[in-house]
């Protein structure tokens, strides 16, 4: 199930938010280029999307013209929760057809294209359907469902594996807590190999080919490892039917009706910091060898980039050559989002700046084992920030504070400290001002004395 994904030569990258919109970035120019906002995105929000540049759409009429799809622009195949597929067009900015099943409406799960297939997708029911992008209609409809006593879960992601094989069967991987290689011909599905199983239903499947040899890499969302699949189609995975090459009647028989399933071990296992978030693979030949280009985009934000040149299998975990980490000056990280792997050699990484999504090409650094890049705001933003507090300090402490005429200046007390009196104040309050005093007051303290004494029975 992809959420998130590049275009197919890598210009735009598309997300589908939390609250259900679709948004569209330029990765050349990090501009917003496009936000929709579909029909009932709360209520059957998108679930996910796919990339892809159809031949031709369905017949619509405006105006008198038929509307087609042209290969040049670009599309985003958009799922929802309600068992509809919309095709949006990023140079129209608006949905150029919607794709529905009006037998099922259970929510789709999992999107492939392929330019040579066409377009699949995986519904919560566990059947895959392949679409007829011109009549929007739907041309077969497989079951990919697995009865098993142990739990497998709904199919929660696919994709197409292409071949060179003299067929028309069509292959595809379907991935939930087990992971199968199934061939789709004439309506029926038929499994032909098993790839393991995982740990969670939700799974990330990138395919990468090189000549006549498929490989497939796999995660899942709460692994810390990435498995490599060799999913190569070769002559026994290939049907054969009446008409044919015929083979002995029982051999014949068994070939139409049960396909041989193989389990399968990967031949390499690459070890992630955290379950993987997007996952790009590129395969090339060099001196006879095949180099194989890696990159992981993790859920703890760092991109794992992986080196190597394919020979035989190997049953160690591979660590990544280079991991690659973004944070601002201030040492404040700024997690990466997604990563792409461009034809040129260099690695394309997408990031938040605070609100901003970013895309930048960097040269991994394959000497070190951990790349920092600094990024965010930049020195003279930085100075100026700084001689801003400069001054604010400065006319702090030119303010004079008015008192009360005549009292003691008095600092504010803060809840739970003790009030001290200054000594000056408390001499000041006891120092006697006998000048001040009335002579009458005196001469009556002197009556009451003399009073007393003589209502005072003392003899002596």
């Amino acid at each position: 199930m992809a959420e998130a994904a590049f275009s197919v030569d890598g210009k735009y990258y598309s997300a589908i938010t939390q609250d259900g919109r679709l948004r569209i970035w330029d990765t050349e120019t990090n501009v917003l280029k496009q936000e929709y906002t579909p029909d009932l995105h709360l209520t059957s929000p998108p679930s996910c999307l796919q990339w892809i540049s159809a031949t031709q759409s369905a017949n619509t009429q405006k105006g008198g013209r038929r509307k087609s799809i042209s290969e040049e622009t670009h599309h985003v195949a958009l799922a929802t929760t309600s068992g509809k597929i919309l095709i949006y067009s990023v140079s129209q900015a608006k949905v150029e057809t919607v794709l529905s099943n009006e037998n099922s409406h259970s929510g789709i799960t999992s999107l492939d294209w392929h330019s040579k297939y066409g377009l699949y997708s995986c519904s919560k029911e566990n059947s895959v359907c392949e679409w007829d992008l011109q009549s929007s209609l739907i041309r077969y409809k497989y079951n990919v469902s697995v009865e098993s006593k142990n739990k497998h879960g709904n199919i929660r992601a696919i994709k197409i594996v292409p071949h060179k094989q003299n067929t028309a069967a069509r292959y595809l991987v379907a991935a939930s807590y087990q992971v199968k290689l199934w061939r789709l011909h004439d309506g029926e599905a038929t499994i032909i190999k098993n790839l393991g199983h995982n740990a969670a239903p939700t799974a990330l499947l990138s395919i990468a080919t090189l000549n006549d040899v498929c490989w497939l890499i796999e995660g899942s969302q709460n692994e810390r490892l990435l498995s490599f699949w060799d999913v190569t189609i070769s002559d026994e995975h290939v049907p054969q039917m009446n008409g044919d090459e015929t083979p002995h009647k029982k051999q014949r028989r068994k070939s139409i009706s049960k396909a041989p399933v193989t389990t399968a071990t990967p031949t390499y296992n690459f070890v992630l910091e955290d379950a993987p978030r997007l996952v790009d693979v590129e395969l090339k030949s060099e001196d006879g060898a095949t180099r194989l280009s890696l990159a992981a985009a993790t859920r703890s934000g760092v991109v794992h980039y992986y080196g190597l040149m394919l020979n035989g299998s190997s049953t160690k975990p591979i660590k990544p050559s280079v991991t690659i980490q973004v944070t601002s000056a201030e040492a404040r990280p700024l997690p990466l989002q997604c990563c792409r792997l461009p034809p040129n050699g260099d690695l394309l990484l997408g990031y938040w700046n605070g609100p901003v999504m970013t895309f930048e090409r960097v040269i991994p650094d394959l000497k070190t084992k951990t790349q920092i890049l600094i990024r965010g705001e930049k020195e003279a933003k930085k100075k100026g920030k700084h001689d801003g507090k400069q001054g604010r300090e400065n006319e702090t402490s030119q303010v004079t504070y008015v008192e009360p005429l005549g009292g003691v200046a008095r600092k504010r007390a803060t809840p739970g400290d003790k009030v001290e009196v200054p000594m000056e104040a408390r001499l000041a309050n006891l120092a006697l001002d006998v000048k001040g005093r009335s002579k009458s007051a005196v001469s009556q303290n002197l009556t009451k004395l003399l009073m007393q004494g003589l209502h005072s029975k003392d003899k002596g």
